[in-house]
């Protein structure tokens, strides 16, 4: 098991167009939180009927999440916020991942943020780890 201090910690503001993945710059508990990615959502417009165009926009949100996930596999706790389902669309996509099996992820609600405040929030959530 490792200790607090060798945990790797990354947050994430999602909604259903864009990621913002925050981590500290060793991704570990040292340092200042700050934006080290941006994953944006594809939106094509597909021809056809309603039902062929939710299905496309099913099959991209959920692309959009897998390579968001992708991204969070080196992670040991991971804190996932955003308004809307995002964040729960992401986490249940996670828990059925393996790789994610022994990982702590927590969820929020939270409106659009500031990289300050999304940076703050990050480091007030993971301060009982943090080791500056």
């Amino acid at each position: 098991m490792k200790h607090d201090n060798h945990k790797k910690l990354a947050g994430v503001w999602i909604d259903h167009s864009e990621a913002l993945m925050v981590t500290t710059e060793d991704h570990k508990n040292h340092g200042e939180f700050a934006i080290r990615e941006k994953i944006h959502a594809s939106h094509h417009s597909s021809s056809g009927g309603e039902h062929r165009h939710h299905n496309a926009e099913q099959g991209e949100l959920h692309h959009y999440l897998k390579a968001v996930a992708e991204k969070l596999k080196e992670f040991d706790e991971i804190l996932l916020i955003g308004p809307g389902k995002s964040q729960e669309q992401l986490k249940n996509l996670m828990a059925a991942d393996q790789h994610f099996s022994n990982k702590k992820i927590s969820i929020e609600s939270a409106e659009r943020l500031t990289e300050n405040q999304l940076n703050a929030h990050m480091k007030n959530h993971f301060q009982h780890l943090m080791h500056n």
